[in-house]
């Protein structure tokens, strides 16, 4: 029996569970600084997985020393675990079940019992934990059977409040059909309720017009009778009494006696009239019965007749339709007859020519069989081949694009940071010649272009034409990062010199294109703008300047320390081709044209506003003198001096220059000031 330890008598569960973690027992040796979890000598708490495993004897040993355990040690995850490492209370899941958790408790139990009473207690505690058990059972079935009452019922619940819940839901929509249908039933009673009372007063309305109409017919004509009844009886009247005044006693007697008479002779004259007619009458109907009677007769005879006439004349119809349908029959069975046998032998020689070809023809087919592998094959790979090609081509492509991108950036911000400004020069010239023109001229861009891609090769483009199906798309991207420095409420400006310009009105559009991108890339931020559109001539002979929106003078410069503006009627730009449709219709005369885009911008959340412009100015329509003289401000025209002829000011100003005829003196010189103009700071 081996000896009790005095620190393994728990009192409570609580103490049990702090004994339990502090037990440790070491069988062997260890080395020094180690210490981990051990269990005891002998193992009763270890679970069998199936019913045939039997409980190891546990051997008797002494307790060794306690280890201090460190608090570092992972804490057993299974209950397997827990045996071999040691002695530990696991945590219950989710998925573990009340026989579980007994089985678990009673062998804590067990292990307990043993640590408190020794080796020889343990017979005595198995039998207190079966005896536990067995009492323990009753009451966890009656749970068990008390919690699947409980979960049936509320399943049960469940589905009769989701039933519920469904025909209160049905309820409803069929409450709000009622209730559109009772809305749209009111709405339709109100509008016929309407319709009735504005057909009633038109009726009523109609039917009083009608009544006076007729009321006042109805007075005018019994005007009229009364008028003309009083007028003959007043003419009687007078006749009578003018009779009276004429006639005596014997006259009127004797007139009375021949009145008598005469009617006397009118009733017996009308006697004997009526007499005769009547004798007349009888005599007449009479001969005509008689004449009737005769005539029926003789009309069922000749209608008889007629009958049996019609019915013999049908039925020699039939018989000769019956006839000629026979014989048309007969005549076509044997023109059939004949055409089977014609087609007969004409089938016959067919089949035998397909017999004698068919061999041939399956030659040829198998031939061509191969002929069409093969060539699927070549196609097969021709069409990889141009996969390939394409999806190098695309990633060029992309990768051309990119450099573009980033080209004209890194230029733009150059020029920003060097303040310098900036002239683009195109010229019809051989590679040789362009190459001399670059160690003459120190421009930002010198580029040739042939007569295909030329600004006169093409119309002005129409308001549906997108700009990056023109020609002159690409080059154009030169200048978009400076017109998007309008948005930030920079001025800036584009000069177009050199021979003239056919395709400036895509040029706005593209320009109007850029400011629409940089308005779509700032609305994010909670920017809104406003694009008014100002386009003035400047006539080169007379110095006047015209409004072209509006086609009057009305049109003023302002100079400022820094800039000209320009005060001429502006109109609001939504889209690019209301600039488009202004100018394509006007007659293109020499002189300055300056078309100008002014940006308002506002921003709610921050509350701020700027205002910035995009002015483009045309003088390709002049003399190669003319122009010279604009870029060094020896015009007499003090606006445009102004606004041309001054130093540039920063970055904000780009001159395009397009040369045609680049050995004209006046083109040598004219690159000269543009030459200048670039070198400038």
């Amino acid at each position: 029996m081996s000896q009790t330890p005095p620190f393994a008598v728990p009192t409570s569960a609580g103490k049990r569970r702090r004994v339990l973690s502090e037990i440790g027992n070491t069988e062997e040796a260890k080395s020094p600084g180690k210490s981990r979890r051990t269990s005891l000598g002998f193992d009763l708490v270890r679970i069998p997985t199936s019913p045939k495993q039997n409980r190891p004897n546990p051997p008797k040993s002494s307790p060794k020393a306690m280890e201090t355990v460190s608090s570092a040690m992972p804490r057993p995850t299974a209950l397997a675990d827990m045996n071999i490492r040691g002695s530990a209370i696991p945590t219950l899941k989710k998925t573990d079940r009340f026989e579980r958790f007994l089985t678990i408790n009673e062998s804590l139990n067990r292990k307990s019992t043993i640590n408190g009473h020794g080796s020889d207690s343990l017979a005595s505690a198995i039998d207190r934990a079966e005896l536990k058990q067995q009492s323990s059972k009753p009451a966890l079935e009656k749970l068990l059977g008390e919690s699947k009452r409980l979960d049936h019922e509320l399943q049960k619940a469940s589905r009769k409040l989701s039933y519920s819940q469904e025909e209160a839901f049905a309820t409803r929509k069929l409450q709000r059909a009622l209730q559109n249908e009772h809305n749209t039933l009111k709405v339709a009673v109100e509008e016929q309720v309407g319709k009735f009372e504005f057909l009633s007063a038109q009726v009523t309305a109609r039917v009083e017009k009608i009544e006076r109409g007729v009321e006042v017919k109805i007075e005018e004509h019994r005007r009229k009778a009364q008028s003309t009844y009083d007028g003959v009886r007043d003419e009687i009247k007078a006749e009578l009494e003018h009779a009276l005044r004429l006639g005596d006693e014997e006259s009127a007697k004797e007139l009375a006696s021949l009145k008598a008479q005469k009617t006397q002779l009118e009733e017996e004259l009308k006697k004997a009239i009526a007499s005769n007619e009547a004798k007349i009458s009888a005599q007449k109907l009479d001969s005509q019965n008689q004449v009737d009677a005769v005539a029926k007769e003789l009309d069922g005879r000749v209608m008889a007749a007629e009958s049996s006439r019609r019915e013999l004349q049908l039925e020699e119809a039939a018989i000769d339709e019956e006839n000629l349908a026979l014989e048309t029959a007969i005549s076509e069975q044997k023109l059939a007859n004949q055409k089977a046998k014609d087609d007969i032998s004409a089938l016959e020689r067919t089949i035998q020519g397909y017999v004698l070809s068919k061999s041939d023809f399956d030659a040829r087919i198998f031939q061509q069989n191969d002929a069409l592998g093969a060539q699927k094959a070549h196609e097969n790979d021709w069409a990889c081949k141009e996969a390939s090609a394409r999806a190098v081509y695309m990633e060029e492509k992309q990768k051309y694009h990119k450099y573009t991108c980033t080209r004209r950036r890194l230029e733009h911000a150059i020029a920003k940071l060097s303040e310098k400004h900036r002239v683009f020069v195109r010229v019809k010239a051989s590679p040789d010649h362009l190459s001399l023109l670059k160690q003459a001229f120190d421009f930002d861009k010198l580029t040739s272009y042939t007569p295909e891609c030329s600004p006169e090769c093409y119309p002005e483009c129409s308001p549906e034409c997108s700009p990056e199906s023109t020609p002159d798309h690409p080059y154009s991207l030169e200048w978009e990062l400076l017109a998007k420095e309008s948005l930030t409420g920079s001025q800036v400006s584009l000069l177009f010199v050199g021979s003239p310009q056919r395709g400036i009105n895509q040029q706005l559009v593209d320009i109007f294109s850029f400011l629409m991108s940089g308005h779509d890339h700032m609305t994010p931020r909670g920017w809104t703008y406003t694009v008014y559109f100002q386009s003035i001539l400047v006539q080169d002979d007379t110095g006047a300047a015209c409004d072209l929106l509006n086609s009057s003078s009305e049109v003023e410069f302002l100079s400022t320390k820094d800039r000209t503006s320009i005060v001429s009627q502006k109109m609001l730009v939504k889209n690019a081709g209301e600039v488009s449709s202004i100018l394509r219709n006007k007659q293109r005369t020499p002189g300055v044209y300056i078309h100008a885009y002014t940006v308002e911008g506002v921003n709610v959340a921050e509350s701020q506003k700027i205002s910035g412009m995009v002015m483009v100015g045309d003088v390709s329509s002049l003399a190669w003198h003319q122009q010279k003289q604009l870029l060094t401000g020896e015009s007499r025209c003090g606006g445009l001096d102004e606004m041309f002829g001054r130093s540039s000011l920063n970055h904000t100003c780009i001159d395009i220059c397009d040369m045609e005829d680049i050995q004209d003196p006046g083109a040598q010189e004219l690159l000269a000031v543009l030459h200048q103009r670039a070198c400038q700071k």
